[in-house]
């Protein structure tokens, strides 16, 4: 993360001046952001090449990536207890990324998409709703089973 964060100081200093945009675009990692655009940039990057990922830099490892956090992944990731925070910024996205290298702990990224896609597609509605969860895969493992919307 401090390589991170000194590149995207480096990006800041250079765009002077720094818009309000621009500086949204750019966020800082020790500001306590989860970064998505820069985890998910470095996803692509990184991983290797499996036809989502590109897998063209080989100067980190995929376990040295944190999961890029949006509001589905979010939705997904407290509904299958990965963290229990209920802000989605860095923290959040160590918790989350900490509970999925117990899965795989090489690779614990690996999960991104799957995860995120629950949420996009509206498979899970990050509430019980009958119907829906009863034919989803993941129901063992919900926290939320009947909790509620979080």
């Amino acid at each position: 993360e401090s390589r991170l964060d000194g590149f995207a100081s480096l990006l800041r200093e250079r765009a002077r001046p720094l818009t309000p945009g621009l500086a949204h675009l750019l966020p800082l990692p020790s500001d306590g952001s989860a970064c998505k655009r820069w985890w998910m940039f470095l996803r692509w990057v990184v991983r290797p090449d499996d036809g989502v990922d590109l897998g063209l830099w080989h100067c980190l490892a995929p376990k040295q990536l944190l999961i890029p956090i949006d509001t589905h992944l979010a939705r997904i990731a407290f509904a299958l207890d990965l963290t229990h925070r209920k802000t989605p910024d860095r923290i959040f996205a160590v918790e989350v990324t900490r509970s999925l290298a117990a899965l795989c702990p090489d690779d614990p990224v690996r999960y991104d998409f799957a995860l995120a896609h629950l949420g996009i597609s509206r498979e899970c509605r990050g509430r019980m709703i009958e119907e829906t969860c009863a034919l989803c895969s993941l129901l063992a493992h919900c926290a939320l089973g009947g909790k509620g919307e979080w």
